[in-house]
C-alpha cells in the first residue's frame, strides 16, 4: 500500500511517499516559482505537476492526502489552480481514493495556539515512532517535514 502526502507550494512543493509493504518513507520537495500573470501561473503549475508525476512513476498510489489552500490568502487563486492540476493530474494516474485537509482543520485538531513549529515537531516524532517500528527513510535531516505531518491526517 502506498500513501502520498502532498503540501502544494509553488516555491517548495513537499511531498511524502509512505511505501507500507517495504516500510519506507520518502521525504522531498520540488522548488519551483509562481509567476507573475494567469499564463505563467498555470504553466508552472503544469511544470510543477510534470515534476511531481515523474518522482511517483514507480508507484502506484493507493491514498493521496493533499492540502488544500487556504482561502482568502495572497496567492491562494494560484495556489488553488496548482491544487486542481496535482488532484487531477494524479486521478488520471489512477490514485484510488484523495483527502484534502485544510491548515483551519489542523487548529481545530491542536487548538488555537497551534503553529507550523508544532507540525514540524510532530513530524519529527512521528519519524522517530516509524524508525522503531522498521521503517527506512532516504534521508537524516529534512528542511520542510509539514508535509510530512499531513499524510497523517486525512
Amino acid at each position: 500500500m502506498i500513501i502520498v502526502g502532498i503540501d502544494a507550494s509553488f516555491t517548495r512543493l513537499g511531498y511524502t511517499i509512505i511505501n507500507l509493504n517495504t516500510k519506507e518513507i520518502i521525504i522531498d520537495n520540488l522548488q519551483g516559482k509562481r509567476g507573475n500573470t494567469f499564463q505563467n501561473v498555470f504553466q508552472n503549475a503544469c511544470k510543477k505537476s510534470n515534476e511531481l508525476l515523474k518522482e511517483l512513476k514507480d508507484y502506484t498510489i493507493d491514498y493521496l492526502i493533499i492540502e488544500e489552500p487556504f482561502i482568502g490568502r495572497e496567492a491562494s487563486e494560484g495556489l488553488f489552480l496548482l491544487d486542481g492540476i496535482l488532484n487531477y493530474s494524479l486521478i488520471l494516474k489512477g490514485v484510488k481514493e484523495i483527502y484534502n485537509t485544510n491548515p483551519a482543520y489542523l487548529k481545530t485538531l491542536h487548538g488555537f495556539k497551534y503553529t507550523k513549529a508544532d507540525s514540524v515537531n510532530l513530524a519529527k516524532q512521528l519519524i522517530e515512532v516509524y524508525k522503531e517500528y522498521g521503517y527506512s527513510f532516504n534521508k537524516a535531516r529534512y528542511n520542510a517535514l509539514r508535509h510530512y505531518y499531513i499524510s497523517f491526517h486525512p
